[in-house]
């Protein structure tokens, strides 16, 4: 593999579903903590669907779970 290849995709620009889904993680940041840290994927990806965002409920568990974030269970 050539070097050049290597420092030309460090310095590629993010994606467009990169860039997509960091802003979606900000938007369930809020909506989590909004909700004081009750709401799992599925009331969170409603809540985002009805702010205008295209998401499914899969997306948002995984993006969810990457940022660490889960809901409080109740007893």
């Amino acid at each position: 593999m050539n070097s050049g290849c290597y420092y030309r995709w460090k310095k590629a620009p993010l994606s467009k579903r990169a860039v997509e889904n960091e802003n979606l993680k900000v938007a369930i940041k809020m909506v989590f903590t909004d909700s004081h840290r009750i709401y799992g994927s599925p009331r969170v990806a409603h809540e985002l669907k009805s702010e205008g965002f295209f998401v499914s409920r899969k997306r948002v568990a995984k993006l969810m779970r990457e940022e660490g974030l889960q809901s409080k269970i109740r007893k």
